[in-house]
């Protein structure tokens, strides 16, 4: 018989959900790209999230060496497909700007929609001067992202009253037709809560990956 010290020991292996990662988005590049992230053997940091129907939900962490630095497992996941589209500067460094750019100038350049037209890139203190910020991401010193922190407020309010019309809303999702590149639209991300998000690109039949306006994130999600 086995003892009761070894019946009582409680299981080692501890199902989790990936935060910020959908299902959808979980294909064998990323799963690949997991395990060479955190191979067999090394110890990863692990913050617990949120919990979604009794299963954490967590984000991972590795530390680089020699500088002893956390990175976030999470974000060079959902960030990898992104920067891979973008171009390289022959030195193997990315050019995110232009992707920026890019969205920018689809936004400008749409004389239907006003809505679209008017979303314009927040105001930031001029080349030697301070502002106060708020960071909304950082996976590493090189990586991360701000958001001005005398509009804190006004985004606040923004988010509220963008809940409140999301979760009113009697009106049908729009289809694959009605998507358009650069166009602006509201998702609910894995969290529960609806953010503004601009269509980057159409992966494929119901796949689109999506910018989000205020908090400079890049996803893949699936059209629900």
């Amino acid at each position: 018989m086995l003892s009761q010290v070894l019946a009582s020991y409680p299981p080692q292996a501890l199902k989790v959900h990936l935060h910020n990662i959908d299902k959808s988005m979980f294909n064998e590049k990323m799963v690949a790209k997991l395990a060479e992230l955190a191979p067999k053997g090394e110890s990863l940091l692990v913050k617990v999230v949120s919990s979604l129907n009794g299963i954490p939900v967590v984000e991972l962490f590795k530390r680089i060496q020699p500088s002893n630095m956390l990175v976030s497992v999470n974000n060079t996941l959902t960030l990898e497909e992104e920067l891979t589209k973008t171009h390289g500067d022959g030195n193997n460094n990315v050019k995110p700007r232009k992707r920026i750019e890019r969205i920018n100038s689809k936004l400008a350049g749409d004389d239907d929609d006003e809505v679209v037209k008017s979303l314009k890139p927040p105001k930031i203190s001029g080349i030697g001067e301070y502002f106060d910020v708020h960071v909304t991401m950082a996976a590493h010193p090189g990586n991360f992202t701000i958001q001005p922190f005398d509009d804190k407020r006004l985004l606040e309010t923004m988010m509220i009253s963008l809940q409140e019309a999301c979760q009113t809303y009697k009106g049908s999702a729009p289809t694959l037709e009605l998507i358009k590149e650069g166009k602006l639209y509201a998702a609910q991300h894995i969290d529960g809560h609806w953010y503004r998000v601009c269509i980057s690109s159409i992966i494929k039949e119901n796949m689109v990956s999506v910018y989000f306006c205020d908090f400079w994130r890049c996803i893949s999600t699936a059209i629900k």
